[in-house]
Formats: structure tokens, sequence, C-alpha cells
């Protein structure tokens, strides 16, 4: 009789379909298209599980992984016509399980050498050579994404209801405020500043020089010069190339786990790039060279770097009172009280970001006064 069936080989993760025919001499199994694929004798054929009513019979070849998974039932029936020891426990050898725990090692230490070792290298290899057009694109599609996984806030009238925060004047002063900040640099990176409405408080940097800002970031400021030290920070990752980096490297690992479960579309897909945003954090290593640049830009822009000590302190209080109002940043930006002392012991200027007009900040906090469904072009060379 045949029947048809999914063949685990006992060395591949992934099944193949098959045909198996059962004779005197124990099971044939057969690819799709016809050919063999191995003889089974009937005394080493066992069931690897007691059959169970609506669920498929699993059977097993004595001492090795190897199984069938069977949907029709009367397969049993068959098979205990030709198999002696068709209900005998299931049963390893001492040289299959040894050669099973050697194959284990083996397979995780590679992985670990290609999770540790090969695909940061890659990452970093193919960042270098990725075009400012490609980063672009890149950026936008994580942008597009990032908006629709967030709460935007609907809550004002009809004009501040949309995605993305554009009053003129609101936007004259966030330019103001990065031209501040990049003050004095040799080669200033090509930026697009972005501001998503939204009561999450966070920021974001993306491939493409794109530094995204939210409402709830700059409603929840204290100063104009937390949000500057902010911006500084962003535009450190992207002066490292944290973000394409980042992306590089989840899709590697992706593709890596896909390979191992068998499931390297429905990996890819998971780990969307709007939700590598939310959901991933640089590394501490990451995390302090951004500092670092920011805290140089800072004291080289005449900006007082106490207020972007501020916001780390602000944040690290509210996450200990269990506070949401900026476990966001902390999620994407994990903190330590060495890199606030870090903060506090850098070099400190004097300046503030507006001089003494405080108009200007009051108009960066007004900037959601109006909305639109498309980034703004505000580009900052």
């Amino acid at each position: 009789m045949r029947f048809a069936a999914n063949y685990y080989d006992g060395v591949a993760a992934r099944s193949q379909p098959a045909v198996i025919a059962v004779t005197d001499v124990g099971i044939i199994i057969f690819a799709v298209h016809g050919a063999m694929l191995a003889h089974w004798p009937a005394e080493r054929v066992i069931l690897a599980e007691p059959p169970r009513d609506g669920e498929p019979v699993r059977i097993g070849l004595d001492g090795t992984t190897a199984r069938l998974v069977i949907d029709d039932p009367r397969v049993v029936e068959a098979l205990d016509r030709v198999a002696p020891r068709l209900y005998r426990q299931v049963r390893l050898s001492w040289g299959g399980l040894a050669r099973i725990v050697g194959w284990a090692g083996a397979a995780v230490g590679s992985i670990t050498f290609i999770l540790l070792v090969v695909v940061p290298s890659l990452s970093e290899q193919l960042a270098a050579v990725t075009p400012h057009t490609v980063r672009e694109r890149i950026g936008f599609m994580t942008l597009r994404q990032l908006t629709r996984l967030v709460k935007i806030d609907r809550s004002g009238p009809p004009r501040a209801r949309r995605a993305y925060c554009s009053d003129t004047e609101g936007r004259n002063a966030l330019e103001a405020m990065v031209v501040r900040v990049a003050a004095g640099m040799a080669e200033p990176p090509s930026l697009r500043i972005v501001v998503v409405n939204t009561e999450l408080d966070n920021a974001f940097a993306l491939p493409g020089g794109i530094v995204v800002l939210t409402k709830g970031l700059i409603d929840n400021a204290l100063s104009a010069e937390e949000v500057a030290g902010v911006i500084a920070h962003e535009i450190g990752h992207i002066h490292y190339d944290h973000p394409i980096q980042g992306m590089y490297r989840t899709a590697a690992v992706s593709i890596v786990v896909g390979l191992v479960t068998g499931d390297v579309a429905g990996g890819i897909l998971i780990t969307g790039l709007g939700r590598w945003v939310l959901n991933s954090g640089y590394s501490r290593v990451a995390e302090r060279q951004a500092d670092d640049y920011a805290l140089e830009r800072l004291y080289a822009a005449g900006i007082d770097s106490k207020g972007f000590e501020e916001f780390f302190t602000r944040a690290l209080a509210a996450q200990a009172q269990g506070e949401g109002a900026v476990s966001g940043f902390l999620s994407t930006h994990p903190l330590t009280r060495e890199r606030i002392e870090t903060v506090r012991r850098a070099a400190r200027a004097t300046g503030k970001v507006f001089g003494g007009d405080h108009r200007e900040w009051r108009r960066l906090r007004r900037i959601c006064r109006r909305t639109r469904t498309a980034p703004p072009p505000v580009r900052i060379r």
C-alpha cells in the first residue's frame, strides 16, 4: 500500500513531501517525482508516538531521528502486519545520541560565530558601500512603517490630527536649533528632521540622515537644551552609520534564524523595519559613541550640555517610578548611571540654543498645531 507522507531524514531540519510503499520487507520512501530516497527494514520500523485519534501518525526508524508523518491512520494497520517491533518504544543508540549532540554543538558554535563575528563585519561593509539614495529610500520606507505602528495623537482640532507636525513657525525654530547644533562642523551631514505627532516620548535616527523626534519628546522636555542634546545624540548615530548597520544586522540575523527554523521569508517579514526601530536598541558601544559625539558637538556649538544630562536623569527617574513618559526612549536607547556620569563630567559650555529668546522655544513646542499626511520638506545641510 502507498501513503502520502512528510519525510524527515534525521539530518535536515525541514521535511520533504514523499510517498511511501509498505511492503513485506519494510518501508520504501520515494520523492514526489519518483526517485527512491530511503529503505527502512521492517524489523526497525517503530511508532515514534502512540497513535491518537485525529492526529497524524508518526513513524520512526529505530536508532535514528528519522521520521515519517502520515495523515492516513490506515498506515498503522498496514505496518502492523509487516513490522514486528512496531509498538516498541523509540530508542536511540549511544552512538546515535553522541552524533546528535555533536551535530547540535557544531551547529550552535557555527551560528554563534556567524552572529557575533560574520554578521557585524558584513553589516559594516554593506553600510560602507550603500549609496545615499538607497539609504534615503530605506529611511522613508521605515518612517512610513513607523507612523503606522505608533498611535497618532488625534485629540486636537482636525488640522492637528495627522501624522507629521508641520507648523511653519515651529519648523523654522526646529531648523534653527539643528543649524545651531551643527555649527562649526567641517562636513555637516545632510539631515532631514521630522516630528511625528504621537505622545510617545522618543527619538530615532534612520538611514538616509533622517532624524525623527516625537511630539511627546518635545512636550515633555523642560528646555530647548534637552531637545538639542537628543538631536546631537541622534546625529551621532548617523555619523557612525549605526542605523543602516543595525538594519543590515537585523536582516542577516533574521535570515540565519529563518534557515534554522525553515521559515526564511516569515522571519524577515516579522522583523519589519518599523518594528526594528521601535523594539531594537543599540549596543552599549554604539550608545557610548553617540553620547561622546553629542557631548563634543554641544561643546563645539557652545550649547550647555546640562540639558542633555537633565533629560537622561529625568528618563531614569521616570523608569524607576514606572512612568511611561520617557520609557520609549529607554527601550531604544538603554541607559546606565555610568553614561549619565560621563555626561555630567564632560566639558561644558554655557550657551543657550536660542540665546535669551524664549519665543523660539515656545514656537517649537507648538510645532504640532498643524499637521500633514506626508513628511514636511525640512532639510538641513
